[in-house]
């Protein structure tokens, strides 16, 4: 039986309104609206902001491919936007995609050289770190460096030094001479490496030199398109056979198992928190009647090793170090180095010594996302064991006593 013509009146009075408002949301723009879309598609920082924002919500729903996609076009309205690099890296990291991880990473590094704080902070002032600045020369950007002069740079700390002087030489390879200048107290460790550079003290006016490029140390790897089989993990520098010889019989004259440890790194870097932890959490490994255990903490810790050395067998071999010479000998002397993620770690790995690193949940982007306990691309002699929760450094001390214990 049909509608009476009462009803008929009340459904098409209950459908017009849905109708319209269907027109009106898809085929209408209020002023605000259509100014909205149009700041999208025309304000850049807008729209990469907005992708990444949709992109971290992706995330957390579990849609790596949806994520991903919202992330490589938020570098569509900025390709130099280092947050969104950053998390597009860490997405491949978690994916075990470390080819294209690295590839982002060393395109992050090349564009800013701070790129990896910003997985810390929202600080915007991170990324406005003012950066050195070269008024002569010409910036390199992958010429043809035969019988040319090359002025490198370090614009971070030691950590970068250590791990990315290994390319220098690839620069002498097309047929460059090579200035490298870095922090003075590595300087003479680097001489005596084969880096195929003139290594100078960072103190030395650019201006006082002659060269025909300029570039920093961290646009290397993106500059000379490295990729994993790229980066080779064996031992690159070399302690100093005096030294080292003068400390293992001053030092180290003992049949137990040397093992040096490093438990905190600098303070003022942004993570360090995260990274570093007290000394207290060494007490298992330091009653371990097989091995002694040697301090090369330096600045922040040092206090720690004071306040309790009447309770732990430790060695401090702060008073020898004054240069990473000295370290570099001391570190020769050892079986084996734990430490946290901080520059010792790398020295040990370039200097192809055992060594344990302690990482974080969250750690830093050269590590590449690999689980715990596990051996990396940058170094043959290097295991990293990585806290399994966020702060969760019993978990990974227990793993360390353990294969200690076996050793």
């Amino acid at each position: 039986m049909g509608l009476s013509m009462n009803k008929k009146i009340k459904v098409i009075s209950l459908i017009i309104p849905i109708l319209a408002f269907t027109w009106f949301f898809f085929f209408w723009e209020s002023k605000d609206t259509a100014e909205y879309r149009y700041t999208i598609q025309n304000n850049r920082e807008d729209g990469c902001e907005i992708y990444q924002t949709l992109g971290d919500l992706a995330q957390s729903r579990g849609d790596y491919a949806k994520a991903l996609r919202h992330y490589y076009k938020a570098l569509t309205y900025l390709p130099e936007n280092i947050r969104a690099l950053d998390k597009i890296g860490s997405l491949h990291e978690r994916h075990n995609n470390p080819e294209e991880a690295l590839k982002i990473y060393f395109k992050a590094m090349s564009i800013h050289p701070y790129f990896d704080q910003v997985r810390y902070t929202h600080d915007k002032t991170i990324i406005d770190k003012k950066t050195i600045t070269i008024e002569k020369g010409k910036q390199w950007e992958g010429e043809d460096l035969s019988s040319k002069t090359i002025f490198v740079y370090c614009e971070r700390g030691f950590r970068h030094t250590l791990s990315l002087c290994r390319f220098l030489p690839l620069l002498k390879a097309k047929g460059a001479h090579v200035i490298f200048s870095c922090q003075k107290s590595i300087v003479p460790l680097l001489q005596e490496a084969n880096l195929g550079a003139e290594i100078i003290d960072q103190s030395v006016d650019p201006e006082s030199l002659n060269f025909d490029f300029y570039t920093s140390l961290q646009r290397l790897p993106h500059l000379l398109e490295i990729t994993l089989d790229d980066i080779s993990s064996n031992q690159y520098l070399q302690a100093p056979k005096e030294k080292t010889q003068r400390f293992k019989k001053k030092l180290f004259n003992t049949e137990k198992l040397k093992v040096g440890i490093v438990w905190r790194g600098n303070p003022n870097i942004l993570h360090d928190k995260q990274r570093s932890l007290s000394l207290l959490y060494f007490h298992p490994l330091a009653h371990l009647a097989t091995i002694q255990l040697y301090s090369l903490q330096i600045g922040s810790g040092i206090q720690e090793l004071q306040k309790h050395s009447k309770n732990l067998s430790i060695k401090d071999l702060s008073p020898y170090i004054k240069t990473w010479h000295d370290t570099a000998a001391l570190v020769a002397n050892l079986d084996l180095l734990i430490c946290v993620d901080t520059a010792i770690a790398h020295l040990g790995g370039a200097l192809g010594k055992q060594t344990w690193v302690l990482l974080p949940y969250v750690a830093d982007w050269r590590w590449l996302g690999l689980s715990s306990h596990v051996s990396n691309i940058w170094y043959s002699s290097v295991l990293t064991f990585r806290q399994p929760n966020e702060g969760d450094w019993d978990s990974v001390i227990r793993q360390i006593k353990t294969k200690l214990t076996a050793l």
